[in-house]
């Protein structure tokens, strides 16, 4: 069996200011590790995949959307091309496992993973890690508020990684008989800005104000995980307010030390 997890993740700007480098690293690996598998005869395959191969469309997202060839929209300047290179993964799979009867291959789309060892070192850093990072900041500067932005209604579907570590190894045990098939792993929700906010500051233990500069409001990003319900017995069972209480907790023993 072979687990590609591997992916070229930039931060929002780096992705903005080098979209090949998005996009060609993580298309290469995917067909270099597909082949490498038919040649040395690898019956299974598991893919991890991200909630970016998804076209723009109503929340919740479904598996089959991304068998309809729906593509993600290069429009979109911050995640257009990373998102087509995670989308060209799925007919790349599906054309290895429908031409190749031993190989089975597997697709594990997950939301926005969170927790510890997280991207505290992007350039800027996603949500999670940012909020800590600058709440953080702002108790030890004893700040009577902390502004946090412009778009407390923002949404993202957080997953924290020790719930995407099990579904991958559900999936991994109970790989199944069908040639080719896509499992969503998300929090089965959309969390607001606001909230992901209010219960950094509680874990970090700030005091004061949280400010909101804006009010931008955007649509639901999130996975419909029923298939992972279904056929896996998984759901997430990490709160949010758990998650982050231990995101924060590594972050307070290592961050600074382990780079």
């Amino acid at each position: 069996m072979i687990i590609h997890a591997a992916a070229v993740a930039k931060s929002r700007v780096e992705q903005m200011a080098h979209p090949s480098e998005s996009f060609r690293p993580n298309v290469l690996m995917t067909l270099q590790i597909l082949e490498a598998a038919r040649q040395n005869k690898v019956k299974k395959v598991l893919i991890v995949n991200s909630l970016r191969a998804y076209a723009d469309m109503e929340a919740p997202f479904k598996e089959e959307a991304l068998l309809e060839s729906k593509v993600p929209s290069i429009k979109n300047k911050t995640f257009g091309y990373y998102g087509l290179s995670k989308w060209v993964s799925i007919p790349a799979g599906r054309a290895y496992a429908a031409e190749f009867e031993d190989m089975k291959i597997r697709e594990v789309v997950f939301s926005n993973l969170y927790g510890p060892n997280d991207k505290f070192d992007f350039d800027p850093p996603p949500a999670v890690p940012s909020f800590i990072k600058k709440i953080a900041a702002a108790k030890k500067q004893a700040m009577p508020a902390f502004d946090a932005g412009n778009n407390p209604g923002a949404t993202l579907d957080l997953l924290y990684v020790d719930d995407a570590a099990e579904l991958m190894m559900r999936v991994v045990e109970n790989f199944g008989d069908g040639s080719f098939d896509i499992i969503n792993g998300g929090g089965g929700r959309s969390y607001e800005l606001r909230e992901v906010a209010d219960t950094v500051a509680e874990a970090v233990g700030f005091s004061g104000k949280i400010t909101w500069s804006g009010e931008i409001k955007t649509p639901p990003m999130f996975l419909d995980t029923e298939k992972a319900h279904s056929q896996f017995d998984w759901k997430p069972s990490t709160t949010l307010s758990k998650g982050i209480n231990n995101t924060v907790e590594w972050f307070n023993k290592n961050y600074g030390k382990t780079k």
